[in-house]
């Protein structure tokens, strides 16, 4: 059953419309599963598995020095869901402007 779940982390990306905050707490709900279990993520390997599979905008953010140099996890997580809740805002922003130029 654990290399089932880490499978299934592995397999876990975020797309372009999931939140950010549902989707790592997703990953860390399974790999609780694994607690105790030679298969459960490191948070550095929680990280890893952001940087490659998070929508693309989140992937830039997770390069820039500022959060490549935040260390504690829960502050790293914290600033990337303050942004992806930003970027989330203005994509709907956009898709409602799109709408009403549609519209016309």
């Amino acid at each position: 059953i654990g290399s089932a779940i880490r499978t299934k982390i592995s397999r876990s990306r975020q797309k372009d419309e999931d939140a950010f905050d549902e989707w790592i707490e997703g990953i860390e709900r399974m790999n609780n599963l694994l607690s105790g279990h030679a298969l459960r993520l490191s948070e550095d390997a929680i990280r890893q598995h952001v940087l490659a599979y998070a929508c693309a905008e989140v992937r830039e953010l997770c390069i820039t020095d500022t959060i490549q140099q935040t260390t504690d996890y829960t502050d790293w997580k914290a600033a990337i869901d303050e942004f992806d809740q930003r970027r989330r805002t203005e994509r709907l922003r956009r898709e409602r402007e799109m709408e009403t130029f549609l519209r016309r």
